[in-house]
């Protein structure tokens, strides 16, 4: 055998050992974090669409917290999402992240932060403009104490639900083979949210939708680094990473509110809703919705 090629085995060989040193025993549970934008301020991005006069920030604020906008909002992510949250946080190792604005008034602020004292698994980050979830994730990575081992964050919109076995789910794809892609459980519900009653349940399939997308990463306990890819927008996330899509069984629950339109009036808003819901699969089941997303007991009306 040529020197060189001795040499080459023995560089293979050594990066293989190396590689085996970064990543976790297979037993080694990795960490999951969720990221909400809790109706962030911010005037330099998509949210303009909010209001009509594009060049008046005060009008902007002023839709973005209004009542017709927050009030569904608050009380879909705080009385029907954050106990499932709790659940997942229970059987996982999880952390959601609540990002906000400083300027974000109450009651929207003040109901947001006896959330998180109700519920451990939220960890609020005041958010300045153009700011990431990764600072604070990369600082509870490190408080947690751990051997490197697998990272998934996913997002999560402040209207939608997820269900009760989402990190179950998206834990069988957390491995380090796994690395460096991401998981669309494309499968799940919609319906029409008002004032605290769901109607027109639907089943709905979102292809790289942004309910629950999944990114599979690795933290790096000795050098404290968090290695971990986001794709461009979400419906493109495919171009740039890898994607598994799962749609065996439905993962979340899109809620459709007139508070997002802002531009239409309530009515002609839920009318554009039901026309769009009533092109979707009835789902005439409710105990299977149920099941899946407890926290819809006594929300849910047939039809």
């Amino acid at each position: 055998m040529s020197a060189h090629i001795r040499h080459r085995l023995r560089r293979a060989a050594t990066q293989l050992t190396a590689r085996a040193r970064r990543d976790p025993p297979e037993d080694e549970a990795p960490s999951f974090f969720g990221v909400t934008r809790f109706s962030v301020y911010r005037p330099d991005g998509a949210a303009w669409k909010l209001t009509r006069n594009t060049d008046d920030a005060d009008a902007y604020r002023e839709q973005l917290w209004s009542p017709e906008r927050m009030r569904p909002r608050c009380d879909i992510f705080l009385t029907l999402t954050l106990p499932l949250l709790q659940r997942m946080s229970e059987r996982h190792t999880y952390r959601h992240v609540v990002m906000y604005s400083e300027q974000m008034p109450d009651p929207w602020r003040s109901e947001l932060f006896a959330a998180a004292e109700q519920y451990p698994v939220l960890c609020l980050q005041e958010n300045a403009r153009g700011e990431t979830a990764n600072p604070t994730v990369e600082e509870l990575l490190a408080a947690e104490d751990r051997p490197s081992r697998t990272v998934v964050r996913f997002r999560l919109d402040d209207d939608d639900i997820l269900a009760v076995d989402y990190l179950d789910r998206i834990a069988a794809f957390a491995t380090p083979n796994d690395r460096g892609r991401s998981v669309s459980l494309a499968a799940g519900y919609s319906g029409l949210y008002d004032r605290g009653t769901v109607r027109q349940v639907r089943a709905a399939r979102r292809l790289f939708g942004a309910q629950g997308l999944a990114a599979i990463g690795h933290y790096d306990a000795a050098a404290g680094e968090l290695t971990l890819r986001s794709g461009a927008g979400h419906h493109k996330v495919d171009r740039s990473m890898p994607t598994i899509v799962d749609s065996r069984q439905p993962a979340f629950f899109q809620m459709r509110h007139t508070g997002q339109d802002t531009l239409s009036d309530a009515d002609e808003a839920r009318e554009q809703i039901v026309r769009a819901l009533d092109k979707l699969s009835e789902v005439t089941d409710l105990s299977e919705v149920l099941r899946r997303f407890p926290t819809l007991e006594g929300h849910l009306e047939d039809g």
